[in-house]
This record gives C-alpha cells, sequence and structure tokens, in this order.
C-alpha cells in the first residue's frame, strides 16, 4: 500500500514538473533519478497486479528487494540536492 502512495505521488511530482517545463524534465540528475525510480516502481507494480507473480510464484522477496532500491535512489537525490 505504501509503494502506491509513493507512485502516486511520484507520478504527480512528475506531472507537475512536465507541465510547468512544458516538455518531460530529465535535464538534470534529480529529474532522471526521479523518473528512473518512478519507472522502478511502476514496473514492480505492474509485475505485481497483472502477472500476480508474487503469488503465482511465490517471490514474497520481490518487494524485499525493489522498494528498498527505490527508496535509497530517492534518499540519494534528496541528499545531493
Amino acid at each position: 500500500m505504501a509503494a502506491a502512495v509513493g507512485l502516486l505521488a511520484n507520478t504527480v511530482l512528475l506531472l507537475v514538473r512536465w507541465k510547468k517545463a512544458g516538455q518531460p524534465s530529465l535535464s538534470n540528475g534529480y529529474d532522471f533519478l526521479v523518473s528512473f525510480t518512478w519507472g522502478i516502481v511502476l514496473i514492480y507494480w505492474i509485475v505485481l497486479i497483472y502477472m500476480f507473480a508474487e503469488w503465482k510464484y511465490n517471490l514474497r522477496m520481490l518487494g524485499a528487494l525493489v522498494m528498498p532500491r527505490a527508496w535509497l535512489l530517492l534518499a540519494s537525490v534528496l541528499m545531493f540536492l
């Protein structure tokens, strides 16, 4: 559930920055890492929801591998602003 809220907040952030700039903003490290993290979490949710990988194939550790990496990317972005 927390990943869904984070994905939604990150999506809103990207859309606001896109609208303000008039184009997808990927020109600096901050924007790139935020977009990259958004993509990682989005792919995780596609696998989780549409393919039911965690339940069908008993991959309960998938979230434990993906979400800390996404969190560390966002934390590094905030540290080096």
